[in-house]
């Protein structure tokens, strides 16, 4: 298991799917299972949608196809509060590239992160730019949700929570009031 959080766990490589398919590489990079107890047609959706973006395997670590993971090992899940906390939910897996570690685990080394925070932050912003010029918002970015890979190339990750920038806008004051409360308010957070 690589991680964990509200959302499931995450394992590297992909686990077996039940009907037996096995991802092991996604664009080039080993695959990763996402399991969650949580539907993943939207993320799934939202993913296929960006994936038609120039560059987008540059600023996202999209997934690409789900399925129902096939039965782990207790040794494997005991770590992953998701599964052991709900034995009886039907569990779902996205896969998706490998995207490096969360910013997280990245910021634990001081001389790496001195030396290249600027560029990766600047990588963020464009990341942001196109996801934002694509019509959505991540409404979910966090050290957590933000991998950085080996040649320290930052990627956006968990796409859950996307709001379309279209339901945002509308010609009534009070929702663009809210909205623009809102977003004001995530910014400064």
């Amino acid at each position: 298991m690589a991680g964990h959080g509200v959302y499931g766990c995450t394992f590297i490589p992909a686990p077996r799917c039940a009907n037996g398919s096995v991802f092991k590489e996604v664009h080039g990079l080993p695959a990763v299972g996402k399991i969650t107890i949580e539907n993943t047609d939207d993320e799934l959706h939202i993913g296929q949608a960006l994936m038609g973006l120039p560059l987008a395997d540059l600023y996202f670590a999209l997934p690409t196809d789900e399925c129902e993971p096939a039965q782990l090992p207790r040794a494997v899940t005991k770590d992953c509060p998701v599964i052991t906390e709900n034995p009886s939910a039907k569990l779902n897996m996205l896969i998706m590239p490998d995207g490096g570690k969360t910013m997280d685990d990245y910021m634990t080394d001081p001389e790496r992160c001195t030396t290249h925070m600027k560029k990766i932050l600047i990588h963020l912003l464009e990341g942001g730019i196109i996801y934002q010029d694509a019509g959505y918002v991540h409404n979910d970015i966090h050290p957590g949700n933000i991998l950085v890979d080996k040649f320290n190339i930052a990627r956006y990750i968990d796409f859950h929570a996307v709001l379309q920038i279209d339901l945002i806008r509308n010609d009534d004051f009070l929702s663009q009031f809210e909205a623009l409360f809102y977003l004001n308010k995530m910014f400064k957070d």
